[in-house]
């Protein structure tokens, strides 16, 4: 098929939410099967899904599910195609740790964090099994997208909490 995207499943979260992490929409939108086209450049749209968002685009956060589970609190899964290499990511940052796993070449690369229930066999990551892993995980068939919009994001850093000024430091 030789793909080239990422694929973020955000469970429980609105594109609101979003905005915890630095996220808005920027009023662009496309199909989601375009935004999977544009393929691996710092694009991020956003697909509501159920009551989950799937982001499209790898964005230029090198470690998204991290961070937007940091910021928001829920199981975020990221997997990532490169097809035309054969190159895959598997990644999932949930309320139990963190779990990440890369095969490159039919080798693997990162093997941290205890490994899934969802991963059962697999010894190997490739595009049908890492499809298999997010649809076992996160319950998104890609077919499931087709019908959706994708929204495009933008990123800006998010507004930190103001605290109070003390004077000579002290509480």
């Amino acid at each position: 098929m030789g793909w080239k995207t990422a694929l973020t499943v955000v469970r429980g979260a609105s594109v609101e939410d979003l905005a915890k992490a630095g996220y808005m929409p920027d009023g662009g939108t496309s199909t989601p099967d375009e935004a999977i086209a544009e393929g691996l450049g710092d694009h991020l749209s956003v697909v509501v899904h159920g009551d989950d968002l799937v982001l499209i685009g790898r964005g230029t956060d090198p470690d998204l599910a991290g961070t937007l589970h940091a910021a928001l609190d829920v199981e975020v899964a990221h997997a990532f195609f490169m097809s035309t290499v054969d190159y895959y990511t598997w990644t999932v940052a949930h309320a139990g740790g963190r779990r990440s796993w890369s095969c490159g070449e039919g080798e693997v690369v990162v093997d941290e964090g205890d490994p899934l229930p969802e991963e059962g066999t697999l010894r190997v990551l490739d595009e049908r099994g890492l499809r298999r892993l997010l649809e076992a995980r996160t319950g998104l068939r890609l077919a499931d997208l087709a019908t959706g919009t994708a929204r495009s994001l933008a990123f800006s850093s998010p507004v930190p909490e103001r605290r109070k000024r003390r004077w000579f430091g002290r509480g």
